[in-house]
């Protein structure tokens, strides 16, 4: 494959905000989760401090422990979509001597493997600081070909991706685009294409808009998120959408 270089539009953020008030009923899942995380701040079993957070009633740190929760779970779903998980526990939150802020480690099975994912907090904003488990997937992740078009798209940030330390945004980047060489080499075998940019790229909403040039024309293939894995939404060249 040829390559040219590629223009990154479109402004995106690293940090995984969560809006979501705590104030609504939580699901079962994370009425489990909380539970299970509460005992290691209250060692004494009461039942009706379960009942209070099975009907919603979540104190300011199970409050934040949820929130944790989400973030990592949002997270290992992103970066990971074809791996199966499962939250085993989470280490008491506490605050980092060095960095200041609020910290807390979730251990979660991925896949075959138990790995740690560390969460931070700094105001409302929560983000994965520490992934135990990036290394094995960045290197199944970053073939020889989305390599060179990770670095066209994301210039700035080439000595990280040179060391395999790739951004949430970067990592959801290459997951689309090897889906769509999957796709390109098992629906055009025989056809000879190039890549030639990125027309446009939601990371939040998993939506990728790539610009291929075949037999001297540009088409648009657009890719989407669906049941967390990446699937051709458009194929240009299928319907003659030639926007060269």
């Amino acid at each position: 494959m040829k390559f040219k270089k590629a223009v990154f539009i479109g402004a995106l953020t690293v940090s995984m905000l969560l809006t979501t008030a705590c104030t609504q009923k939580p699901t079962q899942e994370e009425v489990n989760v909380l539970i299970s995380s509460y005992y290691h701040y209250n060692p004494t079993k009461n039942q009706e401090d379960e009942q209070r957070i099975e009907a919603g009633k979540l104190s300011d740190t199970e409050k934040n422990i949820l929130k944790s929760y989400n973030t990592a779970k949002t997270y290992v779903e992103t970066v990971y979509p074809d791996v199966s998980y499962e939250f085993k526990n989470l280490t008491p939150i506490s605050v980092n001597e060095e960095s200041g802020v609020k910290e807390g480690t979730w251990t979660v099975q991925i896949g075959k493997k138990e790995c740690s994912i560390r969460v931070s907090q700094l105001g409302d904003a929560y983000t994965v600081v520490y992934d135990g488990y990036v290394d094995r997937f960045v290197n199944e992740l970053l073939s020889e070909d989305s390599r060179k078009v990770l670095l066209l798209t994301f210039p700035s940030d080439s000595e990280k991706i040179a060391k395999n330390q790739l951004t949430v945004e970067e990592k959801q980047f290459c997951a689309a685009y090897n889906a769509l060489q999957n796709y390109m080499d098992s629906t055009y075998a025989n056809v000879q294409y190039t890549y030639e940019d990125i027309e446009s790229m939601d990371y939040r909403a998993g939506s990728y808009e790539y610009r291929l040039s075949i037999q001297g024309k540009e088409y648009l293939f657009k890719l989407e998120k669906n049941n967390k894995k990446f699937a051709v939404s458009i194929d240009g060249y299928r319907t003659g959408h030639s926007i060269a």
